[in-house]
């Protein structure tokens, strides 16, 4: 209840519906805390809240003419039925972190040039990624785009994140380019250091130019295979001493698991 309390006050700030002593406080504080406490079945757990809820939550209270019932149950359907949830899941072999590997293998196919100067500069891709990929873009683009980044992933889920996200670095290429370590953390890190920026993006250029990259799901299903056994390799590097590893690398090789993907 403390930590919905504080992110409600964070929400939005410069929209009068969301400042303090107006109503739109009040009932993102009751959409989220009851959204925290619903289970999608009997025997399930409570969806519980993560941050980033706030954003999307507020999101959709505004554009579904601030009425709180239809805003709770689009965003218990967001979570449960679309499973955005599994974006909140940041373990190590979690949705989150094969988003961020994902995206990063996609920036080296489409954006090769920002990729290197992004990985000469030691910039992880969660530093940028998680305040997209959590909010759904909501805290980050202009407000009027945020309800069509909502119908993006309602009909393409994590493909339309992707494209998404390769989209607005896209957009922001030449700018990253001219930037390094220490600008780019906090250009990349901070929402505030890009608002002036994405003044002038075009919402139609946005989506236009996300639609050309080539996605599919068995592409990211691939990528997603490749991502859970480069891990199982880093694990078995960590946990067994030179010799052994051969046999471990062989033994995952008999289940199918590194086939033809010798450099990992």
């Amino acid at each position: 209840m403390t930590e919905i309390g504080k992110d409600v006050g964070r929400t939005f700030p410069d929209l009068r519906f969301f400042q303090k002593g107006q109503p739109g406080q009040e009932k993102l504080f009751r959409i989220l805390t009851a959204a925290s406490f619903f289970r999608a079945h009997e025997e399930s757990e409570v969806l519980g809240y993560t941050q980033g809820m706030n954003f999307i939550a507020g999101t959709a209270l505004v554009h579904l003419q601030q009425h709180e019932e239809n805003t709770f149950w689009f965003l218990v359907a967001l979570l449960c039925e679309h499973k955005f949830r599994q974006v909140f899941n940041f373990l190590s072999d979690g949705t989150f972190r094969v988003l961020c590997f994902q995206l990063g293998v996609l920036t080296q196919v489409y954006l090769p040039d920002l990729h290197e100067h992004l990985q000469r500069q030691k910039i992880p891709i969660d530093i940028y990624a998680s305040n997209w990929f959590i909010t759904m873009f909501t805290n980050d683009l202009p407000f009027d785009m945020a309800p069509s980044v909502l119908d993006v992933y309602l009909l393409e889920g994590h493909k339309g994140l992707l494209r998404i996200a390769l989209s607005i670095l896209t957009y922001l290429k030449q700018e990253l380019l001219a930037l390094q370590f220490d600008e780019l953390m906090v250009f990349l890190s901070h929402p505030n250091a890009r608002e002036s920026i994405f003044r002038g993006l075009d919402q139609y250029w946005l989506f236009q130019t996300a639609s050309t990259f080539k996605i599919t799901t068995n592409l990211l299903r691939q990528l997603r295979r490749l991502f859970i056994v480069r891990e199982k390799l880093a694990h078995i590097k960590q946990c067994v001493s030179p010799e052994p590893r051969q046999e471990a690398r062989a033994a995952l090789q008999s289940e199918g698991e590194v086939d033809s993907r010798r450099q990992l």
